[in-house]
């Protein structure tokens, strides 16, 4: 699916205008005729394209966005160039963009943190206490496997069918055939063990299924594959994805979550967290005037110690 399906659930605009990594790019937008949505989707595009450019990024670890809590680094946008691999922040990133497009059209949906899917099938999760009601009136869980090798593969449950979807982009294992479902059981019967009362809901026959999806043809598209097959598995479409749609799905998926950009304003762009000018001591870019915490690690040694009030982040000196 186009970003267009997430017009939803995106913020109403960016955030205010920041410089280019390359300062003589333009970043202006001058037609009157188009909406602000529009601008933005522009705006967003022109900032991936110079993102993409570059090849060694002193500022990539710089965050850029916060999407439903998880925040984009540069980096991780960088992630989605074409033949690049996709880091865990965009797995998360988009697919709980993804629950929450569901849960705004009625579907009951949650999302699974790659760390927290990554135990489970690992055979390593515990179920902690907010795990209570995880199964309870749930249509979906979707999550991201990271396994070894560096290999992403999606994982979805279906509760009320007991039904476990697994796919791997490369084509499914026996041994993943055999585990699967193995860990996954495991982790249900931790869960009647902590939450005996729940056995109604949780205690029932699950079988694995595997439907029938294309196969990713480089070594790098794995990730793109699995979030391409949450959307198309959801909406109940074919998970026949072409090499074309799949770079084109990198676009796609970046100018979704660049739409997030507005919701880091008021956070230190080295570390994520917000600011306060009042309660502590803060430094100021002069170039995209950015507010940085005044800690080493946010705004290096240098200026921390010089005590300075004024410096030109790694972002503005490219």
């Amino acid at each position: 699916m186009e970003d267009d399906d997430f017009k939803e659930s995106q913020p109403k605009k960016m955030c205010t205008e920041h410089s280019s990594p390359d300062a003589g790019v333009s970043t202006s937008i001058e037609d009157d005729s188009l909406s602000t949505n529009e601008i933005d989707r522009q705006k967003a595009a022109i900032k991936i394209a110079k993102i993409w450019e570059d090849q060694i990024a002193p500022w990539s670890h710089y965050f850029i966005a916060k999407v439903y809590g998880t925040s984009i680094t540069y980096g991780d946008i960088y992630s989605l160039k074409k033949n690049s691999w996709v880091t865990d922040k965009i797995m998360d990133a988009y697919l709980e963009l993804v629950a929450n497009r569901e849960m705004a059209n009625g579907i009951k949906i949650k999302h699974m943190l790659v760390t927290t899917t990554n135990n489970i099938l690992n055979g390593e999760y515990v179920p902690a206490r907010n795990d209570k009601n995880i199964l309870m009136s749930t249509e979906f869980i979707i999550g991201a496997y990271h396994q070894s090798g560096s290999h992403w593969d999606l994982l979805i449950i279906e509760p009320l069918n007991g039904r476990i979807i697994f796919l791997n982009p490369m084509g499914e294992t026996d041994f993943q055939m055999r585990t699967v479902p193995l860990r996954w059981k495991k982790f249900i019967e931790q869960l009647l063990l902590q939450f005996p009362a729940d056995a109604a809901v949780i205690d029932k026959e699950w079988n694995l299924e595997v439907p029938t999806h294309s196969k990713q043809q480089d070594g790098s598209s794995c990730g793109i594959y699995c979030l391409m097959f949450a959307d198309k598995y959801l909406a109940r479409t074919s998970l026949h994805i072409t090499p074309a749609e799949s770079n084109q799905k990198r676009k796609s998926i970046a100018r979704s979550l660049m739409m997030f950009e507005g919701y880091m304003e008021g956070c230190c762009p080295c570390c994520g967290y917000h600011t306060n000018p009042v309660a502590e001591p803060l430094v100021k870019c002069i170039t995209c005037c950015k507010f940085f915490h005044k800690k080493s690690h946010c705004v290096g040694e240098n200026v921390d110690q010089l005590n300075l009030t004024e410096f030109t982040c790694a972002l503005d000196r490219v």
